[in-house]
């Protein structure tokens, strides 16, 4: 069952926002934690570059792993902030008679 604000954990350690979610909190921390995800890839592969130093098969397949993960999580938690703008801005109609 899914109550709003409430979001589904995977295994990569995100959060799915409920789609009828219209709290744009949980995606917009999702996309934070995708950030930091990124910035500390790119600081293993300047590392390994810098110094020279060949990528494991298994890091190599973590490197790929993260990646597709964070393009997934970008989609889905743009869509999940696109889902929350448009049920904002959706106007209110008066009841009849009120």
């Amino acid at each position: 069952m899914s109550y709003p604000g409430e979001s589904i954990r995977d295994p990569t350690g995100y959060s799915f926002p409920v789609i009828s979610n219209t709290d744009p909190r949980v995606p917009l921390l999702n996309l934070s934690t995708v950030c930091t995800r990124m910035d500390s890839l790119q600081q293993f592969l300047s590392e390994s570059v810098n110094n020279n130093t060949l990528i494991r098969k298994d890091q190599m397949d973590m490197v790929s792993s993260e990646i597709s993960s964070a393009i997934h999580q970008t989609i889905v938690n743009a869509a999940a902030l696109l889902s929350c703008s448009s049920s904002s801005s959706q106007p209110r109609y008066a009841s009849a008679g009120g």
